[in-house]
């Protein structure tokens, strides 16, 4: 095979850039995997048949705000600005609606003091998140010079 396929040694992608962890998005990719692995380990533990439902809604839009944030790091440095302040707030719609979820799960599961605390250092996190997704909405909205 030309390509190394079945031989274990594969072409990388020609345009595979080693220094995406510097572009925008890296962070908010970084993250969501973090925060997303930490939630795993955090439901697989649980025990009520009634947490899998917000748990699996919550594993789900951790995995969209990576694709989205993978997005923005596939993009050219300087291209498509209105491509990608759509994507942050996006980005930021979907952190809002994780941090309403968190929210709903502390009302939910009240007597779980475990899960509260797990759900209040999610929010706490997804607040941060928020606050970096403004700075580069910002910085996309705001003209070249």
């Amino acid at each position: 095979m030309p390509d190394g396929s079945f031989t274990g040694r594969r072409k990388t992608e020609p345009d595979f850039n080693e220094d995406w962890q510097k572009k925008d998005g890296a962070e908010f990719y970084i993250a969501a995997s973090r925060l997303s692995r930490l939630w795993a380990q955090f439901y697989a533990v649980q025990t009520d048949p009634g947490f899998t439902v917000p748990a699996i809604r919550i594993l789900c839009l951790y995995g969209k705000i990576m694709a989205r944030s993978g997005d923005l790091i596939d993009m050219a440095d300087d291209d498509y600005v209105p491509l990608r302040i759509a994507l942050v707030k996006r980005l930021l719609a979907d952190v809002n609606e994780l941090m309403g979820l968190f929210t709903g799960l502390r009302e939910t599961f009240p007597d779980s003091e475990e899960c509260s605390e797990c759900a209040d250092f999610h929010f706490e996190g997804l607040l941060a998140f928020r606050e970096k997704l403004f700075t580069l909405l910002k910085k996309y909205r705001t003209p070249a010079k």
